[in-house]
């Protein structure tokens, strides 16, 4: 599979790829996501050395949790979005704030099963 520029458009056209995958491919990419989050960004996605960087010193507890919604939610055929603000003129992202937005959901009820819906969406801006 190819890199994707980091970017909503890249977002939608790695889903686009998942989403075509049959369901074992699609959960072996959702075990990716959640027990190796970072490596699996970096095989997705196009990221220059700054962003890598930033990657690498997220808090592990944010990690976690950015991997288990991702997994949930890519293992479930959900849309993801990436909502992300212009990094400042002055190449100054200390500033940068990641968050997500989730409204997913899961059910299980019988005879009908399991049924998972939502979306989750990742925001970055940055202050100042």
């Amino acid at each position: 599979m190819r890199k994707f520029t980091f970017n909503e458009a890249g977002f939608q056209a790695l889903q686009q790829e998942l989403y075509q995958l049959n369901n074992d491919m699609l959960a072996a990419e959702a075990y990716q996501i959640k027990n190796a989050f970072a490596a699996w960004v970096l095989s997705k996605f196009e990221l220059a050395q700054s962003q890598i960087d930033f990657l690498n010193k997220l808090n592990e507890a944010y990690v976690v949790f950015m991997a288990e919604q991702t997994s949930f939610a890519v293992g479930n055929r959900l849309p993801v979005s990436l909502a992300k603000e212009e990094a400042p003129a002055n190449g100054d992202d200390q500033g940068k704030i990641v968050y997500t937005k989730s409204s997913l959901t899961a059910s299980n009820a019988h005879p009908s099963g399991f049924a998972a819906g939502g979306e989750l969406l990742f925001m970055i801006s940055y202050t100042g």
